[in-house]
């Protein structure tokens, strides 16, 4: 790995600050931004990795040739990382921004919008790669190797003499307003909260790939004449909730507390998109009750309590598993071969079987 760029910088700027218009609101903002550079021979390096723990320890990496820059045989991987060269160069941007308002005493509301922007650039290139045999004769390398995924696109096809362009394009949204009102009533306090969050992410990439580069000096699309690929993929999900809590204690001995969540998922069908998820405990601390006191035990605290709730998951469930998809392949090596250009045949697109799916799969319910 010495013989090769293997390069990563990082840059990160943090910016916070509060105002405080009024005695009654007040304004915060957080933001990150950072920038990646990122340079080296591949994008996933596991397979190269892979492929050197499988060879043998014997082998060679120079054979006995004259011409020093062509003695890398084409089975060793150090020419393979000699003419491939990745480049990612990614921006982040993380920021939040939130009003307080108060405008009685125990009252507050907060309104608060988080937001995430990622902007992706990818480069591929592996250029054409040459040997010597012992008599001297130079030869050029050529087929596949391993490039990087992208969609619609396997990492085999990828060829000597080929330019692969990607870019990423990623944001999160998140706005969010809560209530609450604390009161304390000689020896009962009281709070409640309630509130409404929302979530929205959005995926989308897409790549342009070319082999059949016409010379090694400029590596772009109008310097080839090979095969063009080019797609795109887009995701999307989405969550919804409104939720509300009460608190009350007497004297700091007993306690209750009811909370309650209404969360939609865009996992779900809409039939079975929406659950409730309660939630109620009860408390008593005996460590702060009189005759217990006055017994001047060692013990700081001493609290019992019972409790029952639901939470709702859908870590379990796709995005889209409520669907049926027909995913479209125009790769596939069972797809029919139809009239070409001239002599040569061309593969038609082919889609394929969706999996089997059910419109009733809902949120995971646990206690």
């Amino acid at each position: 790995m010495d013989k090769v760029q293997d390069d990563l910088e990082k840059y990160n700027v943090n910016t916070k600050f509060s105002i405080r218009a009024t005695d009654w609101l007040k304004f915060n903002f957080n933001n990150n931004v950072s920038l990646s550079l990122l340079k080296r021979p591949l994008a996933n390096q596991t397979i190269f990795y892979g492929t050197i723990a499988n060879m043998s320890p014997s082998r060679v990496t120079k054979l006995p040739v004259e011409q020093a820059e062509y003695s890398t045989p084409t089975w060793n991987e150090q020419l393979y990382l000699q003419k491939a060269g990745y480049s990612q160069n990614r921006v982040s941007d993380a920021m939040s921004f939130s009003a307080i308002i108060t405008p009685l005493e125990g009252l507050e509301f907060v309104g608060e919008m988080k937001a995430r922007l990622d902007v992706e650039n990818n480069s591929f290139e592996l250029r054409k790669g040459n040997y010597a045999l012992p008599n001297g004769s130079v030869m050029e390398v050529s087929g596949n190797k391993q490039g990087y995924h992208y969609p619609g696109m396997k990492w085999q096809n990828t060829q000597f003499g080929s330019l692969t362009r990607g870019s990423v394009f990623n944001y999160y949204l998140s706005p969010s307003v809560t209530g609450a009102y604390t009161r304390q009533w000689g020896d009962h306090f009281f709070k409640g909260m309630a509130g409404f969050q929302m979530e929205l992410q959005e995926n989308s990439s897409e790549y342009m790939y070319k082999d059949g580069m016409l010379s090694e000096d400029i590596y772009s699309f109008d310097n080839a004449n090979g095969t063009p690929y080019a797609a795109e993929a887009r995701s999307h999900w989405a969550t919804m909730g409104m939720f509300a809590r009460l608190n009350w204690n007497y004297r700091n001995i007993y306690f209750l507390e009811f909370s309650g969540r209404y969360d939609g998922s865009s996992r779900f069908a809409p039939d079975n998109r929406w659950g409730f998820f309660p939630s109620f405990s009860a408390g008593y601390d005996i460590s702060r009750t009189p005759y217990f006191t006055k017994l001047n035990l060692p013990v700081s605290q001493l609290k019992v309590r019972v409790s029952y709730g639901r939470l709702g998951n859908q870590n379990g469930a796709g995005l889209y598993d409520y669907l049926g998809v027909m995913t479209l392949d125009p790769n596939n090596v069972n797809a029919w071969l139809l009239p070409g250009t001239g002599n040569k045949p061309a593969k038609g697109t082919i889609s394929l079987t969706p999996k089997m799916i059910s419109p009733y799969i809902t949120w995971g319910k646990g206690g």
